[in-house]
């Protein structure tokens, strides 16, 4: 390191010393290797900062890269909606189904319920309950409870939406089916029970006074009860009942518990296990709808709005999405661009998937006095068997619907 120069060096030490040329040049030699000196320091700095920048730009894309590349993917995909490719899956109801997401894993956060969607075959979907997600290796663990098919796949799509209800409502109505068919069996048994107590009363009424008009000790034959030839001669033989008898219900602990039960009005029986009943109490509210004929009387008494289709096929190059679209997925297979409108009268809280199943690029529209909100300010499905995700954020009026457009969109 150079020695800094001293203010002294620089001064005039006696008022005689002539100010020569040795005076000057001694001076500014001085002044000069202290500038070259400080010069280099700031060189040396300069590429240290440099150094330092670029370090941590590295390490800043080491860090966030991974990050950026899920989010990106997500954004391709829809943030409650994973893709499972590669693996053949079949939904067995009651039974557990495993997927690996492929696609949208490390920002997936399932819900209890989700939709599983076979993404060759429109007719081959199931409700999932979940019971493990593990985010590391992007595998989802689900119990099938309900499926319209057994049939293997390796191309599904797991989504968390509003889809699940029209399963909820097939799922009621065969509860209720079930509830119907309780309901008769236990009108029959206990029609069999009345019989049985009414024998029982009979034999424990006591032995009678007499028997055809004998008293005492009593040996009759077959002529002295009235029409009792006839009467046999038209029952059945020992072989024809011992026949009927092979066919009938054995013994069943279903049955004894059902008869151990003391029922009060209104209550429904349920079983417990698989050998035995309970039964619970049925609100009024309950028993109405268990009284109701169709699919279309309980949505009014509970009021909601009948779902119509799971999917909306739509085969033309224009669509304008309609109320009833709530919560359906809508389907578009023309070969030829697709423009799909969006009103501007579409209530708050409306909501809807949509698929480009065809060629044809699908854009949306926003109708006059309507909004299309986009991340990305794209308004288009980027490509073939992509879906994006469109929802009624706000309508203030009941004329001005703003509308969230997310998912696989391009520009």
């Amino acid at each position: 390191m150079a020695q800094a120069i001293q203010i002294s060096d620089l001064t005039v030490p006696v008022s005689q010393t002539p100010l020569d040329m040795d005076f000057f040049n001694t001076r500014f030699t001085e002044i000069g290797n202290a500038i070259n000196v400080a010069s280099a320091r700031m060189d040396a700095y300069d590429s240290t900062v440099n150094t330092l920048v670029s370090a941590g730009l590295t390490q800043l894309n080491t860090v966030m890269g991974p990050y950026l590349a899920n989010i990106q993917a997500a954004a391709q995909l829809g943030f409650l909606t994973i893709a499972a490719t590669g693996v053949s899956v079949a939904l067995t109801q009651g039974n557990s189904a495993t997927f690996v997401a492929t696609s949208g894993g490390p920002l997936f956060t399932p819900t209890v319920f989700l939709l599983a969607s076979d993404n060759t075959d429109a007719t081959n979907w199931g409700l999932l309950q979940v019971t493990e997600w593990t985010v590391a290796s992007n595998t989802l663990v689900a119990n099938v409870v309900y499926s319209t098919k057994i049939q293997a796949s390796n191309n599904w799509s797991i989504s968390a939406n509003a889809a699940v209800i029209p399963v909820i409502q097939a799922l009621v109505t065969l509860a209720q089916n079930a509830s119907a068919s309780a309901v008769d069996a236990y009108a029959s048994v206990e029609s069999a029970i009345s019989a049985l107590e009414g024998l029982a009363a009979a034999i424990s009424a006591g032995p009678v006074a007499s028997v055809c008009g004998y008293t005492g000790t009593v040996t009759l034959i077959t002529s002295d009860i009235g029409g009792l030839t006839d009467a046999l001669a038209t029952k059945a033989s020992l072989t024809a009942l011992s026949n009927g008898l092979a066919t009938t219900q054995p013994s069943n602990t279903l049955l004894s518990s059902l008869a151990g039960l003391t029922l009060t009005a209104n209550q429904l029986i349920y079983a417990t296990s698989s050998t035995t009943l309970a039964a619970a109490s049925l609100t009024t509210f309950g028993a109405s709808l268990l009284a109701l004929s169709n699919a279309t009387a309980v949505l009014s008494a509970i009021g909601a709005s009948p779902i119509n289709l799971l999917f909306n096929a739509q085969t033309g190059t224009t669509y304008t999405m309609l109320t009833t679209d709530n919560a359906l997925a809508v389907r578009c297979t023309n070969g030829s661009a697709i423009t799909v409108t969006l009103p501007n009268n579409l209530p708050v809280g409306w909501n809807c998937l949509v698929e480009q199943g065809g060629a044809g690029q699908v854009a949306f529209s926003a109708a006059s006095g309507a909004t299309i909100n986009n991340h990305n300010g794209q308004y288009k499905i980027v490509g073939q068997y992509a879906t994006v995700g469109l929802y009624v954020r706000s309508n203030v009026d009941g004329v001005s619907a703003i509308y969230n457009l997310s998912g696989s969109t391009a520009f």
